[in-house]
Parts: structure tokens; sequence; C-alpha cells
């Protein structure tokens, strides 16, 4: 048997998926985090809204990453405010919808 015999047929109508952003894996990998609820928001993020973002915020985002679950989880709940504007503006984007 080919391998071309094995790959599924073309789905009319089927949805591709958005182009994985420039080191997504790697992204994605620190996306994952200690508690579900950031899981999902920052893969969130990083599914519809990084490839769009501007070089400034994508910086910010990747710099986010390296922070503490807890304070993280302190600005998404808006417990407390990043003191620089340009994460400030990507916390605004990961609490609420866009």
């Amino acid at each position: 048997m080919a391998a071309d015999e094995c790959a599924e047929p073309d789905h009319p109508g089927a949805v591709a998926p958005p182009p994985a952003p420039p080191g997504g894996a790697r992204l994605a990998w620190q996306c994952r985090r200690g508690m579900l609820e950031l899981d999902l928001i920052l893969q969130d993020f990083l599914d519809r809204h990084y490839a769009t973002a501007g070089d400034a915020e994508q910086r910010a985002f990747e710099s986010m990453l390296k922070y503490p679950d807890a304070l993280l989880l302190e600005f998404i709940m808006g417990h407390m405010e990043p003191s620089d504007p340009i994460v400030a503006r990507v916390v605004a984007r990961l609490r609420g919808p866009c």
C-alpha cells in the first residue's frame, strides 16, 4: 500500500488551523502553567492574538511567560496592575474578549 492511499481525503468546508507563530512550540510549552485557568487564558492569547500583535506586545507576552503564576493571576484578575504600559495592554487583552 502506498503512503498516498493511507492519507485522509480533503474534507470540503474544513477549516485549516491558523499558522503557528514563529517559536510557537516553545511559546505553547511556556503557556503550560501550574493552573489550568492560566493555561487556557495564555494559550488562547497565543492562538488568537499573538500573530497579529505588534512586536512590542509579542515581546511583552513572551516576558510575561517568565512571571510566576501568582503574579500572572493577580494581573489577570485585576488585583494588581502592571507598571509597564505595554504589559498592561497585553493583560487587558488577556482579561477580556477581543
